[in-house]
């Protein structure tokens, strides 16, 4: 008779304090991209008057072009030094 309980081989995990914070650093700074980018897109449609017709693409490209500097940034800060 076959038990209930299966039993599996699942491969230890070799996961460091510093990838974890690594992986905090960088999803705290999403967040924080996500509000200053949707901060800067209200600010230049207050700028310009009115909504602008694609405002999710224009979001899409602020928050897109933040990314890529700050998380650059980050990597560049947290790679050890050679």
């Amino acid at each position: 008779m076959r038990s209930l309980t299966a039993s599996y081989n699942v491969p230890a995990c070799n996961i460091t304090g510093g990838e974890i914070l690594e992986v905090i650093y960088y999803t705290l700074v999403a967040a924080g991209l996500y509000l200053a980018s949707d901060w800067l897109l209200d600010r230049i449609e207050i700028s310009r008057g009115e909504r602008f017709k694609y405002r999710s693409i224009v979001f899409f490209l602020i928050i897109l072009v933040l990314a890529f500097i700050s998380f650059s940034l980050i990597k560049f800060l947290l790679l050890p030094s050679e």
